[in-house]
């Protein structure tokens, strides 16, 4: 009998023994890297997630996170949706630290991919199809960005600056729609390896 109270009290010791934890990791930008596979075009990523993890960094359903990214070598600065259902984002607005906000309309946002299988109609026709197809695929997007001149100068003040918050702008406003992040190291050293410069 004395030998199975040794034993337990051994394994109570061993089980409440001070275990190494490591600490969690801090929230900064990360990098993701990857290759359309229907298009071959390189795309380098730079954003935040919600919960940040040893095994990686993950997002929410519902909830909205900037971005920057290059795409064949194109510039392009928006908002995206998480989670792994994702939804339509909207016109959204951006501000660093205490400039002006920028506003990104969906109307503004290049789109991924183009039309197919339209139609065999008239040259004016195609237009039209081509434009409300174009029109349909912006307002579903999981995303929304500005590219060229826009997307160089909101970039410009982000290197410059502290702190980016953002918002949806649709009118049914949740508390998840809006965010802030540190504009720190980590988002420079992350635009680096994207090879992401002025």
């Amino acid at each position: 009998m004395n030998k199975i109270i040794v034993v337990f009290a051994l394994a109570l010791a061993t089980g409440c023994g001070t275990i190494p934890q490591l600490p969690p990791p801090e929230v900064e930008w990360i990098v993701d890297k990857g290759v359309d596979k229907f298009t071959d075009e390189k795309i380098c990523h730079v954003t935040v997630g919600s919960l940040y993890t040893h095994q990686g960094v993950y997002t929410y359903m519902n909830h909205f996170y900037p971005f920057v990214e290059i795409v064949n070598g194109e510039l392009s600065i928006g908002v995206k949706s998480g989670g792994k259902i994702q939804i339509p984002v909207g016109d959204i607005q951006l501000r660093v630290d205490k400039n002006k906000p920028w506003t990104i309309t969906v109307s503004e946002t290049p789109l991924k991919t183009a039309a197919s299988n339209i139609p065999e109609v008239t040259a004016e026709n195609k237009k039209v199809f081509e434009y409300a197809y174009n029109q349909a695929m912006k307002a579903t997007a999981p995303y929304t960005s500005t590219t060229g001149k826009k997307a160089q100068a909101i970039l410009k003040e982000m290197l410059d600056g502290n702190i980016l918050i953002y918002r949806n702008l649709s009118l049914n406003q949740m508390e998840s729609t809006a965010g802030e992040y540190k504009l720190d190291d980590s988002f420079r050293r992350a635009l680096n390896t994207c090879n992401i410069s002025l």
